[in-house]
């Protein structure tokens, strides 16, 4: 024990005689462990740790496709709860299914009303995912027939409650209507289980499915009812085996028609369902991760070995007055394992911080990612590669100082870098540009991309707009009379606030979802895209609020109910360049029609990228219970937030307001997504860039500390300064080109897997490429220029007292 205090101590003394490469050492291995620990814990929560039910592995999403997609992943479509009866009833591959649907009601009561997460759910989910309430009992059939029944969150129960454990028995209300508190969820249960973007709030409550879908005269659920389908397979079959039954059920019973795009069902593991489509994005930060490991491990390991030569001569003077090699190899371990040690124990620190900020930053657009943590696996992994990796560095260190014999080394000269040295410090420098121009080719293509996506054209003119979203109750506007009525007193109270230029209403606009269809021409073939429409009911100032032109024909006339107007999409890409107006158009199955009158630009609905084609009908003739508030302000929009919130709540006073927001922001929100990858990703690289640096740095540094005898005689010679300096950029320059031709070379096939998050760029895009090159090329200039300066400044007389 008194030889490693004595150990340790030496080594914080060697620390100290060299605090600059120390530093640099521990900071860049703290950083590449921070961040590796930190990624790989979001990634284990939402990839790798199984779901929180019972056999998760035969828990599925089943849901509906066309057959332009049904191979290419879930679309996100939900099942007419007919169809899923059917295929509920007759289904053998299935163990049991379980409807759902989301809800936003208005929770009443003590208090200011407020708009709450719900989701209403057939009692046979309880038993199919397995999972106990941690308070009271799920509910049945009975306690639904007899008084409508809540399950609580565990979070609501702690907040609103204090978790009573006397809660079960209680009320709350609902949408007006009083519910009988049942059970509480435990901490860790989160259902449902979906993609980013459709469901972004922590789920409070859950409630019988038939309150929250259309019903029948008789209460029962309307086979037109859209709902979401979790099920359990038959143990051994799988989801594609499930799919093929369910289309034979849905063809045998007629449950959709055969023009019908939207009729193949697809069943996904849940948890493919819900990671799906971030997976590969994920394992590519992942990777990313990984390979600011390996730079932060040449450059540390490049550190160790420079000043492992510098000290040489100190432990060939050690062995030449009797040290021992065991004695020396212990010494270098003790210093190399309590370097990475520190910088392990640091990292993990950095990591626990660094998870918060990664969950704030990617928000809603990664599933589930509120509950990622540090995972005591994934510490005890990286502690693990932290040791051996200090193991590997003082084996290293002990083979560079002790290969030499001591007969053979002149103790009053200076220890110069060898040849098979100078070779592995070039390797290794080379490594870290390498995987560093990866990451910059990478982080360069997500940022043009990004930039494309913000200039992008929306066809409406966002600025000076504010949007409020209301979501009405259906117990006091059940009739689109009522819902209509509320619409126009809206627009009346919103246009007194004074600042408000012009006010309109809309069952959606951009930025805020719509509802959609697929469209036909009446009597033909013709169906307009594989995709489907936008549908937009929109108030008559709808177009001047948003700055949309019409093109061309008649604007929306309340009095021309079945007049709509299609966007320049339809016109163009859809109608093969034929004038629309006049023409019939069908949607929801041929169940309504409408003619077309006029044609407005095309707009970006809740993307940048969305090109999708738009219909717009007058309000009168597809209002719904989910309304968009739009106000032109004089001023900044936000500044009217609270008047136009207050006009809303005059009309209602128990309904709340959705959020009020300027359509700046909401668009800011639509690109959260290319945001939260172009940051993360930019991060790293400049992680990578600055430790390919500092490895430079330290490489060039070595060798002209090493080669002040050479530089002196070459001064000494009559060599100019410019000619000393040139020499060493010279090299630092043909390092930093030779490792980045090989990054961009490899950055070719590693840049592919971002694809699908670039807008009109190429993953390998030459320009992107060119430009990495030039930065590091001129990074690596000025990592060279200090020694650079430093070598043209050698004396010849400080030649001769380091000879």
């Amino acid at each position: 024990m008194s030889q490693l205090v004595q150990d340790l101590d030496y080594a914080r003394r060697v620390f100290l005689r060299r605090p600059t490469s120390t530093l640099v050492a521990l900071l860049t291995l703290t950083v590449a462990i921070g961040v590796n620990t930190a990624v790989y814990s979001v990634v284990q929560s939402l990839i790798i740790t199984p779901l929180p039910f019972h056999a998760p592995d035969e828990v599925v999403d089943i849901g509906l496709v066309s057959e332009a997609t049904r191979y290419r992943g879930r679309s996100g479509q939900t099942t007419p709860y007919g169809v899923y009866r059917a295929w509920r009833a007759n289904a053998k591959s299935v163990t049991g299914a379980a409807a759902f649907e989301l809800s936003r009601p208005v929770l009443g009561g003590d208090g200011a009303p407020e708009r709450i997460s719900v989701v209403g759910v057939e009692s046979e989910a309880w038993p199919l995912l397995g999972v106990s309430p941690e308070v009271g009992r799920h509910w049945d059939e009975a306690d639904v027939a007899a008084d409508p029944p809540v399950m609580l969150s565990f979070g609501f129960w702690s907040s609103r409650y204090g978790r009573d454990s006397d809660v079960v028995g209680k009320t709350l209300v609902l949408d007006g209507r009083s519910r009988r508190i049942v059970g509480v969820m435990p901490e860790e249960f989160r259902f449902p289980l979906l993609p980013p973007g459709i469901m972004n709030d922590d789920v409070e409550l859950w409630v019988p499915l038939a309150t929250v879908v259309p019903a029948t005269e008789g209460g029962a659920i309307s086979d037109q009812a859209r709902v979401w389908i979790v099920g359990r397979t038959a143990p051994s079959v799988a989801p594609s085996q499930v799919a093929v039954e369910l289309d034979r059920i849905s063809t045998a019973t007629g449950g959709f028609e055969a023009a019908d795009p939207w009729r193949f069902a697809q069943v996904t593991p849940l948890q493919d369902f819900v990671v799906g489509s971030v997976r590969g994005h994920l394992l590519l930060l992942l990777a990313a991760t990984f390979v600011v490991l390996v730079i932060a491990c040449a450059n540390t390991a490049n550190l160790l070995l420079a000043r492992a030569t510098e000290r040489r001569t100190e432990f060939l003077l050690r062995r030449s007055l009797g040290a021992m090699r065991g004695r020396l190899v212990r010494q270098l371990l003790t210093e190399s394992l309590a370097l990475t040690v520190i910088a392990g124990i640091a990292g993990i620190v950095l990591a626990v911080v660094g998870v918060p900020l990664l969950v704030g930053l990617a928000d809603s657009e990664l599933p589930q990612i509120r509950t990622a943590t540090i995972d005591g696996r994934v510490l005890a992994v990286m502690l693990g590669v932290t040791v051996v990796f200090g193991v590997l560095m003082g084996l290293a260190s002990a083979a560079a100082v002790l290969r030499a014999r001591t007969q053979r080394v002149d103790l009053s000269r200076s220890v110069g870098l060898d040849r098979s040295r100078r070779r592995l410090a070039d390797g290794l420098v080379m490594v870290q540009v390498a995987m560093a121009v990866i990451l910059l080719a990478g982080s360069g293509v997500l940022l043009r991309s990004f930039v494309k996506v913000v200039r992008t054209d929306l066809g409406f003119e966002y600025r000076g707009v504010l949007a409020a979203e209301v979501v009405l109750p259906k117990d006091r506007y059940a009739t689109p009379d009522g819902q209509l009525a509320f619409a126009a007193a809206v627009e009346a109270a919103v246009r007194d606030v004074g600042g408000v230029v012009n006010v309109a209403v809309a069952t959606g606009s951009p930025m805020h979802r719509s509802s959609f269809s697929v469209l036909n021409v009446p009597g033909t073939s013709t169906r307009l895209g594989s995709e489907p429409a936008w549908l937009v009911a929109a108030s008559r100032e709808y177009f001047d609020v948003l700055g949309i032109p019409l093109l061309r024909g008649g604007s929306l006339d309340p009095a021309t109910p079945a007049g709509v107007l299609v966007d320049s999409e339809v016109s163009s890409d859809f109608l093969g360049g034929a004038d629309p107006i006049g023409t019939d158009l069908a949607w929801q199955r041929d169940r309504r029609r409408g003619v077309v009158r006029g044609v407005v630009g095309s707009v970006r609905q809740d993307r940048p990228q969305d090109r999708r084609p738009h219909i717009y009908m007058p309000l009168e003739a597809g209002v719904s219970s989910r309304l968009v508030v739009l106000a032109r302000t004089q001023g900044r929009p936000s500044d009217y937030s609270a008047a136009v919130a207050e006009a809303i709540a005059s009309v209602d006073a128990l309904l709340p307001v959705e959020r009020v927001a300027p359509m700046e922001t909401l668009l800011g929100d639509s690109v959260k997504r290319e945001r939260f990858y172009t940051i993360v990703l930019g991060v790293f690289a400049l992680t990578a860039l600055l430790i390919a640096s500092a490895g430079i740095f330290a490489t060039v540094n070595a060798i002209v500390t090493n080669s002040v005898r050479e530089m002196g005689i070459r001064s000494a010679l009559g060599a100019p300064r410019a000619r000393v300096l040139a020499l060493v950029l010279r090299r630092s320059l043909v390092l930093s080109l030779v490792g980045g031709l090989t990054g961009i070379v490899m950055a070719v096939g590693a840049t592919r897997p971002l694809e699908g998050l670039l807008y009109q760029v190429s993953p390998a895009d030459p320009l992107t490429f060119a430009l990495v090159l030039g930065v590091l090329l001129f990074a690596s200039l000025l990592a060279a220029l200090i020694p650079g300066l430093r070598a043209a400044n050698v004396s010849p007389a400080s030649a001769l007292r380091a000879g």
